[in-house]
This record gives C-alpha cells, structure tokens and sequence, in this order.
C-alpha cells in the first residue's frame, strides 16, 4: 500500500521545494528572533509576518518519542513497531517525526539525532531521523 499522498499549498510549496533540494528549512521571525517549524506565514510568538525561511543543520536532541506496535494507518503495517520522535533543532524550533535504524529499547529522551531526507519514487521527500553515528546503540 502506498504513502497517504499530501498536496502542498502556500509556504509548504516552498518548503517541499527545499526538501527535494537537500535542505530541511524552518520559519525564523525578524521581529522577535524566534525560530519555529511547521512552515507559515505569521511568527507563532508574536504574530509579525517578517518571517524568513532558513536551512538547518538537521541535528537535534529526542525531546519525546512513542513506538507504534499498530499501524495507525494501513500503508505502515509493514513498518510496526515504529518510533515517533519529537526532537528539538539546534537552532531553536521542535520537529516531528518517524526515527529509523533504531531498536524501540536502544531510545531515550536527550540523545542526540540527525535528520535525513528521503526521495521516494513519484512522492514528496519525507524527513526522518536517526541517531548519531557516535550514539547509534
């Protein structure tokens, strides 16, 4: 079964675009120097729409996470048990997403992981992270 299919509008058009370029992109306010991630138009903490877009460095540290042991859609049963992650970017904003090449034992909030960028065939690139190399139990 294929990926839920996403149709990118607004700022997510840019941010996909960023994506299939290499870049993970976050949103940095001018008003209020305050970085944040979904992509959007108004800074969540001050509502000024000075916003720019910014490349990251992809590394962060696990702020939370859950491992799936059911699907929670059909096109990832064959992907159980897998990890959620909330991480938190060196530059200042949180992310989520799916955490690869893990055991769910070998994870735990404060380790260090890395974003990398996945091309499927004929879909939008998808982040995933994995743990540093140094850190990789």
């Amino acid at each position: 079964m294929t990926r839920p299919q996403i149709a990118p509008r607004g700022e997510e058009k840019l941010y996909f675009s960023a994506l299939a370029d290499g870049n993970l992109t976050y949103g940095f306010c001018l008003a209020c120097s305050t970085s944040h991630f979904y992509p959007r138009t108004l800074c969540p903490n001050c509502h000024s729409d000075d916003i720019e877009s910014r490349v990251g460095s992809g590394r962060g540290t696990i702020y939370s996470f859950t491992t799936q042991y059911r699907a929670g859609n059909p096109a990832l049963e064959d992907q159980v048990p897998y990890t959620i992650v909330m991480v938190d970017l060196e530059e200042g904003y949180r992310m989520m997403a799916d955490l690869v090449g893990s055991e769910p034992e070998a994870i735990s909030i404060g380790l260090p992981v890395v974003a990398e960028i996945e091309h499927p065939d004929n879909e939008h690139p998808v982040v995933h992270f994995r743990m540093e190399v140094s850190h990789g139990r």
